[in-house]
């Protein structure tokens, strides 16, 4: 009799796995599209980003100090182009087909973490950029407060996220009219009513710390680009008006170099070298800074800052309005309406993918550099 029992109970839980693989392999069918998007991040976000530290680390003649942010920046978005893309494909592959409670834990205590990591950081770069351009004469961000702001950011990330090992691991999605209980990798449900409500709390408050980071970032720039915006319009009212450069790390005003005096020389020495040479050191000759390339690491920090905040905005969006990892996301909403809220889930992903086209656009050294790499 107990051998009938034991081997009605292996078939039943074969059984219940058959139809349980079949099921996720429907959904993961679905998915290819949004897979094969995420290939994309992963490939070009990695490939760019590493172009990034390795023209700015090898081929450009920057002081540290002066390229400590963007390497910082772009080491962040390798390790998310390769983490969070991987641990969104192998959801989509297996959405309610996962094991391994740890390694899920772990998996969205690390891309949390470096996603959190990256938007401090842009917020501490909107602070060094508001120093540089609002308050030039004032205190600035020197190495040794840089790095003590990257430490800061790594702390403050890791604390918010340590309670993800409570609220987050495998959770159980149960198909009723299917006969099947699926394991899903994410915020967990029902397995107690206090788990539960502290699981939406802490939800809520990770909304709230990023709306507020997001707030930080844009009330940094508008005054950023306010101040800019006024600069700009004064050199075109007073074109021999001085102009700050915010480029470097360092306050430097650009101030107009003293004329080398050339030595005096009779008619009959004097080469058309030296004719050359007088006439490129001519004030009026002299080629003189606009105010865009004053402000160029500037504005192209705003951009990285803009594009942060318009890709993380439908991410927030959708995660506030749907639960992707609750029962009615996967017995109630269609095949279409899964799949757009989840690209609109893994938006935030593009914003580590795009800031090398952005380094393209606004440095002129390293376009250079890029194309004789690549031309």
């Amino acid at each position: 009799m107990s051998v009938i029992m034991y081997t009605t109970i292996i078939n039943d839980s074969t059984s219940h796995e058959a139809k349980l693989e079949e099921l996720n392999s429907q959904f993961a069918i679905s998915f290819i599209v949004i897979d094969v998007i995420l290939g994309f991040y992963f490939l070009f976000g990695v490939l760019g980003n590493a172009i990034v530290i390795y023209i700015y680390s090898f081929r450009l003649h920057v002081k540290l100090d002066d390229k400590f942010f963007i390497l910082v920046l772009a080491v962040m978005d390798v390790i998310v182009c390769v983490t969070g893309p991987t641990f969104c494909i192998v959801r989509n592959v297996f959405p309610i087909y996962m094991d391994m409670n740890l390694v899920c834990k772990l998996s969205w205590f690390f891309t949390r973490n470096m996603n959190g990591a990256s938007g401090l950081l842009i917020l501490v770069i909107g602070l060094q950029r508001f120093l540089k351009v609002c308050r030039p004469f004032g205190r600035q961000m020197t190495k040794k407060y840089k790095i003590l702001a990257l430490l800061v950011t790594v702390i403050i990330t890791v604390l918010i996220h340590t309670p993800l090992f409570i609220f987050y691991g495998i959770t159980e999605v149960p198909f009723i009219d299917k006969g099947v209980t699926g394991r899903r990798c994410g915020l967990i449900h029902g397995q107690s009513e206090t788990l539960d409500f502290y699981g939406k709390v802490y939800l809520y408050f990770m909304f709230a710390s990023a709306v507020l980071t997001m707030i930080g970032i844009c009330s940094l720039y508008v005054m950023i680009g306010k101040k800019i915006y006024e600069h700009i319009k004064r050199i075109g009212e007073n074109p021999t008006h001085p102009s700050f450069d915010t480029n470097s790390t360092h306050d430097t005003a650009m101030k107009s170099e003293p004329e080398q005096p050339v030595p005096r020389k009779s008619s009959k020495t004097l080469t058309s070298r030296d004719f050359l040479r007088r006439k490129s050191t001519s004030p009026s000759i002299r080629s003189k800074k606009t105010p865009f390339s004053v402000h160029r690491y500037s504005i192209m920090f705003l951009v990285i800052s803009l594009l942060c905040v318009l890709t993380y905005i439908p991410a927030l969006a959708a995660n506030l309005a749907v639960d992707v990892d609750s029962v009615e996301f996967w017995t109630e909403f269609s095949d279409t309406e899964r799949q757009v809220y989840l690209f609109l889930f893994q938006m935030y992903l593009l914003n580590h993918v795009v800031n090398p086209i952005v380094y393209t656009c606004f440095d002129v050294q390293f376009r250079h550099k890029v194309k004789e790499i690549f031309c």
